[in-house]
């Protein structure tokens, strides 16, 4: 008795044919298209060589890569001979990472620029996001983010600073006392005016 090739059954092969594969003309047929199609036979359970994903084999050569964007960044990785196993860097719901560095992410908010009509969300960068969250309030227009460490898409809020560029027009004194009381009150500091 025999196993046939292509669906498990066991049977026994003709006399003639003592290499006998397959259990019908039927069966054999199908491998035959398989071959030509490039389609496995055997499926089997493989881990993807760039985000280690379990995926089943589905074609012959595919023996390395859960998907077509997988596949492309591994051989893109390879031409540049940069390592392949990795994180993907753009993963649904993650945003983007823009060309100077910085990751940009799709949020509801009104620091959020290029807002849609209908869902309201926009394109924010998400260190301010994180830092607008971690404060409790959107950032002023004169707010910005600083990166600690340097790198631009390491939104942990402990490489995150608040700055501010606010500075007063004039140059006259009381015009300088009357924008640091009003600057500390934005941030929560009670200054009361001292009578002389």
């Amino acid at each position: 008795m025999k196993e046939c090739h292509n669906c498990g059954k066991e049977f026994l092969p003709v006399r003639f044919h003592p290499n006998q594969k397959c259990c019908s003309h039927k069966c054999a047929r199908a491998i035959i298209s398989c071959r030509q199609r490039g389609i496995a036979l055997i499926k089997e359970k493989l881990i993807c060589a760039v985000c280690d994903q379990e995926f089943i084999q589905k074609r012959l050569n595919n023996t390395e890569y859960c998907s077509q964007s997988c596949k492309k960044l591994g051989t893109f990785r390879k031409f540049k001979g940069l390592p392949v196993k990795g994180p993907r860097k753009h993963i649904r719901g993650t945003g983007h990472i823009t060309k100077t560095g910085y990751r940009v992410i799709s949020k509801n908010h009104p620091n959020a620029r290029m807002r849609s009509p209908s869902s309201g969300k926009g394109q924010i960068m998400e260190h301010t996001w994180v830092m607008s969250n971690h404060i409790g309030r959107p950032l002023f227009k004169h707010e910005t983010v600083h990166h600690i460490n340097g790198i631009r898409n390491d939104n942990r809020i402990e490489n995150l600073e608040l700055w501010s560029s606010s500075h007063p027009y004039g140059q006259r004194i009381e015009d300088k006392i009357e924008w640091a009381k009003q600057f500390l009150n934005d941030y929560g500091y009670d200054v009361i005016k001292r009578e002389k």
